[in-house]
């Protein structure tokens, strides 16, 4: 029997003709696959955005952007909502608290009218955009079957929450979850951090690296966590070259070298992880050099470039090798960059890729380490 899960918007529409197409790529479809039945329910406002004053002005258009009979028309053909309502929100509301409590009213209603409830309840915003796949049983299975977690279970009310700790402040306070933007939870909840039911569970699916905010005219934070992680490295190193006594010669260069190493890898990742713009999903260029063949290729030269680059290489590649995702990108040519992008086969760096996997894939084992 399938597994039922309600997907629950709330807020205000904001950008999501900028997002949906990532919320149903990376959490829609593939939690589809694993499984799970997926239904929506909508519960939002007249206008796009509300125009009480806030710390940004980030979405100065929409402010002034009234909901009209088109945009429910195609909020009907994206989403198909078993219920869909667009209220008007008074001056003094609490927008998104109100539009979570109303939205589970609606569901309610649908639950009880079909005599089922379901599994789970995704509570998210219209402004999300998700880069990395969530799927709702990797979390799950571990309290099912592993052995430091399956005697705790999940037979009570419970949250799974997508946040942002120590991306802004460098603390985690279980008082106060920074950034939870969206979140599962088995219950008729709340949002999170007003809600004193149920067991709030943190996963591995956190903000400025799987999840951003759309903004009208740029992404909140992308690439934030790389920035970070180059920050802290630079810092380390810093503190090591202050050190420099003889005794620690040799501890240092190790430790010199370690951090060439993630550095590079590091600098590397966004060749192992997709970009996301709008704009990528109609051009054959971003889906080519999204081949394994291109993305190993490009490793290659970059780290052919320095001496610790090439000391650096075999774990790049590994890394990189182990952390792709086939993307079916469409290759169409119908995209204005077609030829372009048949071009890009020819590219050194993707020439140089496809040698090493033919070589490896035809070594007798498969693996990337046997080339090196």
């Amino acid at each position: 029997m399938k597994k039922r899960l309600a997907v629950q918007f709330y807020g205000h529409l904001r950008t999501y003709e900028k997002t949906y197409e990532s919320l149903f790529k990376h959490i829609v479809k593939i939690n589809e696959k694993d499984g799970w039945e997926v239904d929506f329910f909508i519960y939002t406002y007249d206008k796009f955005e509300h125009d009480m004053k806030t710390w940004h002005n980030h979405n100065p258009t929409l402010k002034n952007r009234i909901v009209l009979k088109s945009d429910e028309e195609n909020l009907q053909r994206i989403f198909r909502p078993k219920a869909l309502k667009i209220a008007h929100l008074n001056k003094n509301e609490h927008g998104m608290l109100k539009s979570i409590d109303e939205g589970n009213k609606l569901r309610q209603a649908y639950e009880k009218t079909h005599h089922f409830r379901y599994d789970l309840i995704f509570y998210t915003r219209f402004d999300l955009l998700y880069v990395s796949d969530l799927r709702i049983n990797t979390y799950l299975d571990i309290y099912q079957n592993h052995p430091e977690f399956k005697h705790f279970g999940l037979d009570y009310k419970f949250y799974l929450a997508c946040h942002g700790q120590f991306k802004r402040l460098p603390v985690a306070d279980p008082r106060y979850f920074l950034e939870t933007l969206c979140f599962f939870a088995n219950f008729n909840a709340s949002y999170i951090n007003g809600c004193n039911e149920g067991v709030k569970i943190l996963i591995d699916y956190t903000f400025n690296r799987d999840y951003f905010m759309q903004r009208e005219d740029f992404i909140v934070g992308f690439g934030s966590d790389i920035k970070q992680k180059y920050e802290a490295l630079q810092k380390e190193c810093q503190s090591l070259k202050n050190l420099g006594s003889k005794e620690n010669l040799k501890a240092l260069k190790a430790k010199n070298l370690e951090l060439k190493i993630k550095k590079k890898q590091i600098a590397l990742k966004e060749l192992a992880r997709p970009q996301f713009l709008l704009a990528q999903n109609e051009s054959t260029c971003f889906a080519v050099k999204q081949h394994l063949s291109y993305k190993l290729g490009q490793a290659m030269i970059e780290c052919s470039k320095s001496f610790f680059g090439y000391i650096c290489l075999p774990y790049v590649l590994y890394y990189i090798k182990s952390t792709h995702k086939k993307e079916n990108l469409e290759t169409t040519q119908q995209f204005l960059d077609y030829e372009e992008a048949q071009s890009i086969k020819n590219h050194l760096s993707y020439k140089l890729g496809q040698g090493l996997l033919q070589r490896t894939r035809g070594g007798g084992g498969g693996e990337l380490c046997e080339i090196m």
